[in-house]
C-alpha cells in the first residue's frame, strides 16, 4: 500500500519556507536596491583653492577633521612651501603665521599619527637635495621632529598608519640608512661597477638589478646638485622671509658610520614609533618584502596596511635604466609584508590614489601612472578580491594627485595631479558612496532685488547624496526701481544632511556674473562660480560637517541685468545616520540561509514521522 505523506509536516515546512523567504529576502533585495546605485563623483566650486599641483603630499587630519595638503610642483616647474587645509567646504592657507615650516618639495611622505593625534612628514625632493627631514603637524603649525635616526633621504616613499599605533614607510627613490635595507635594493651609482643583490619574496629571491647610470627612474627626480652619489653630512640652513617665517632647506642627513651612499630604488621598511622619549624611526628587517618600489600607494585599514603598485627599475643589454610597474597588492600586518595572492588585480601603475573608503566598505585605487600613461580606471579592494569600481564618469586620467578619505563627509577627496604631458592640474573632487534620491518638495523661498526694472531669477538645488531630495525655486517680480525679497516657504523642504554634496543652479544673473553661494544663517561661503552666456549657474557644494539640525538656506547672490539678484533655497538639515550596504555575496548566503532552514526542518520531521512508524510484521 502507498505510504500517505505526514500532512501536518509538510505543512510546517511550508509555513517555516514561506516565514525565512519573507523576512531574510525582503532585506536582502532592498540592500540589492540601494547597492545598484552607482557612487558619484562630483567637481566642486571652493570659494578658494590651491593651485594646480603634482607631486603633493596629503593625509586626513582625525584630531582637527581636515585634510591637510602641502608642497607639490607647480606648473612653472617650482615648488610650493604652500600648507593647505580643507574643511568639507573650502581650502585655506594655513601655514601664514611665524614659525619654522617644512622647506618647497614635491614627493614626500605624509601620514596620520593616532597615537599623537597629529600628522607626520617625511622626505620629499627639494629643489637642490633629496630630504631625509621629519616634521609634525599639530593643526596649527609645523614642528620639526629631531628624531636620532631617519630611514635616509629620499622622495616617492608609501607610507601609512600600521597596526598597533604604528606609521610604516616602504621603498622610495634615494638613499637608505639601513644596512640591511641597502642590501635587499636595487640602486644605481655613479661609477662603472655593477653591483648585484637579491630581493627576497614569497616565491624565493629574485635577482635585482645592476646598473651604471645615476638617471633615476623617473624624470622628475632629481639627484643631489652636486651630481654625486649624494651627501656625507648635513648642509641644512634657514632662511628668514619677508613674513618673518623660518623655512628650512632640509637637506639630507649622514649616512651612518660605515655606510656607502647610493642613489636608487628602495625596497626597505621603516617603522616611526613614538615614545616618552620622542618620536624614532627603527628599520624593520622582515623575511618578506615588496621589491624595491617608487610611488607605491599605500593606506592603513586598522588591522593591515595595504601596499599596491609602483615602480622598480631594470637594467637593459645596453646598461639603460628603465621603470618596470608592478600589480601586486601586499599587506603589512605590524611584523612583516605577505603577499596578498587577489582575484584578480588593477593594471601595473605608480602615483596613483589609494584609500579605505568605508563608505564603500573597501579599499579603492583610482587613477596613476601605467604603460600608456595617466589612467582613470576605480577598483576596490574587498578582502582578497579586487573588482572594478563602476562610478558616474570619473574625473580626468591623472598621476601624482593626492587622495584622501574624509572620514567628516564621508566621501573621497582628490585633488590635483598629472594629466598626460606631465602638467599639474587643480581642481576639487570627490567621490560619494551613492547618487542623489528624488524626493518630492515643494517652491522653495528666493530672493530677487532690483533697482530700476522687474528683475528675474530662478533657482533649484539637489543634492548628490541618497539622503537629500531635488527641489526647485521660483521667483517673485517687484516693483520697478525698488527691491523686495519674497518668503514663500510653504511645501515639503529639501532634506540634507552634514557632508551631502548639492547641486545647485539658478538663473536671471549677467552673462559671466560673479555667483556666490552661502549657507546661511552661518553666512559661510562654500562656492564660487561665474554664469555662463545665458545668465544660469550650475554649482556642487558639500553640506558644512558641522551644520545644526534644523532649517537653512541656500543663497546663490550676483550681479543681474537690472541689479543684485539672491536665489534662496531653503532646506532641512536633518542628523546623519549610518546606512549599511549589503554586499552581493551577503544577499546570497541570506537566500542560502532562508531555503536551507526549512530544509534542514523538512528533513527532521522525516526522520521523526519514521521514528515513529510501526514497524511491518511478516
Amino acid at each position: 500500500m502507498p505510504t500517505s505523506r505526514p500532512t501536518g509536516s509538510w505543512r510546517i515546512f511550508s509555513a517555516a519556507l514561506l516565514a525565512a523567504v519573507l523576512a531574510l529576502l525582503a532585506p536582502a533585495s532592498r540592500a540589492l536596491a540601494s547597492s545598484s546605485a552607482l557612487p558619484t563623483w562630483s567637481v566642486l566650486s571652493p570659494p578658494t583653492s590651491p593651485p594646480a599641483l603634482r607631486g603633493a603630499a596629503a593625509a586626513y587630519d582625525a584630531a582637527n577633521h581636515t585634510v591637510v595638503v602641502f608642497g607639490g610642483q607647480l606648473p612653472d616647474g617650482a615648488l610650493s612651501d604652500q600648507t593647505w587645509v580643507w574643511d568639507g567646504t573650502t581650502w585655506s592657507r594655513a601655514d601664514q603665521g611665524y614659525g619654522a615650516i617644512p622647506a618647497a618639495r614635491q614627493g614626500a611622505s605624509m601620514a596620520y599619527d593616532s597615537s599623537l593625534d597629529q600628522l607626520i612628514l617625511f622626505g620629499g625632493e627639494g629643489a637642490h637635495s633629496l630630504l631625509d627631514d621629519t616634521w609634525l603637524w599639530n593643526g596649527a603649525s609645523w614642528i620639526e621632529v629631531n628624531a636620532p635616526s631617519t630611514p635616509g633621504a629620499r622622495s616617492g616613499a608609501a607610507f601609512a598608519a600600521a597596526p598597533g599605533g604604528q606609521l610604516v614607510l616602504f621603498g622610495g627613490y634615494g638613499y637608505s640608512n639601513s644596512s640591511a635595507g641597502r642590501a635587499s635594493t636595487t640602486t644605481t651609482t655613479s661609477s662603472t661597477t655593477a653591483t648585484s643583490t637579491t630581493t627576497s619574496g614569497t616565491s624565493g629571491s629574485v635577482p635585482a638589478s645592476t646598473s651604471t647610470s645615476t638617471s633615476p627612474p623617473k624624470t622628475t627626480r632629481a639627484t643631489d646638485a652636486s651630481g654625486t652619489s649624494g651627501p656625507s653630512g648635513t648642509t641644512s640652513t634657514s632662511v628668514a622671509s619677508s613674513s618673518g617665517t623660518t623655512r628650512s632647506s632640509g637637506a639630507s642627513g649622514p649616512a651612518p658610520a660605515g655606510a656607502t651612499r647610493r642613489v636608487g630604488v628602495l625596497g626597505d621598511t621603516w617603522l616611526l614609533e613614538s615614545t616618552s622619549e620622542g618620536d624614532n624611526w627603527v628599520p624593520a628587517t622582515t623575511p618578506v618584502h615588496p621589491a624595491p618600489a617608487v610611488d607605491a600607494m599605500a593606506v592603513g585599514t586598522g588591522n593591515q596596511t595595504v601596499l599596491f603598485g609602483g615602480r622598480g627599475s631594470h637594467a637593459s643589454a645596453g646598461g639603460a635604466t628603465s621603470g618596470s610597474l608592478s600589480d601586486r597588492t601586499w599587506s603589512w600586518g605590524g611584523r612583516t609584508w605577505s603577499l596578498v595572492r587577489t582575484v584578480a588585480t588593477p593594471p601595473a601603475r605608480a602615483g596613483g590614489v589609494l584609500v579605505d573608503d568605508r563608505a564603500l566598505g573597501g579599499v579603492v585605487a583610482f587613477g596613476g601612472s601605467g604603460a600608456h600613461g595617466p589612467m582613470d580606471d576605480q577598483w576596490i579592494l574587498r578582502g582578497h578580491r579586487w573588482e572594478r569600481l563602476t562610478t558616474s564618469p570619473p574625473p580626468a586620467a591623472r598621476s601624482e594627485a593626492v587622495g584622501v578619505y574624509d572620514a567628516a563627509s564621508r566621501q573621497v577627496l582628490v585633488f590635483g595631479g598629472a594629466t598626460t604631458g606631465g602638467r599639474p592640474v587643480g581642481g576639487t573632487v570627490v567621490l560619494a558612496a551613492h547618487p542623489p534620491v528624488p524626493v518630492e518638495s515643494s517652491p522653495s523661498t528666493t530672493t530677487t532685488a532690483t533697482t530700476r526694472d522687474n528683475g528675474s531669477g530662478s533657482g533649484s538645488g539637489h543634492s548628490s547624496s541618497p539622503r537629500s531630495s531635488s527641489t526647485t525655486a521660483s521667483t517673485t517680480p517687484t516693483a520697478a526701481g525698488g527691491s523686495a525679497t519674497s518668503s514663500s516657504t510653504a511645501g515639503r523642504r529639501m532634506h540634507i544632511h552634514p557632508g551631502d554634496v548639492v547641486t545647485l543652479d539658478g538663473s536671471g544673473f549677467t552673462p559671466g556674473a560673479r555667483v556666490v553661494v552661502t549657507f546661511e544663517p552661518t553666512r559661510r561661503v562654500v562656492a564660487v562660480t561665474r554664469a555662463n552666456h545665458a545668465g544660469q549657474f550650475r554649482v556642487e557644494v558639500t553640506v558644512p560637517d558641522g551644520a545644526k539640525v534644523g532649517v537653512h538656506d541656500f543663497r546663490a547672490s550676483g550681479q543681474g541685468r537690472h541689479g543684485p539678484v539672491v536665489l534662496v533655497t531653503p532646506v532641512q538639515v536633518a542628523a546623519y545616520t549610518t546606512r549599511t550596504a549589503v554586499s552581493p555575496v551577503t544577499t546570497a548566503s541570506l537566500v542560502g540561509l532562508a531555503v536551507a532552514v526549512p530544509v534542514l526542518t523538512l528533513l527532521g520531521l522525516q526522520l521523526a514521522g519514521r521514528a515513529r512508524r510501526p514497524t511491518r510484521r511478516s
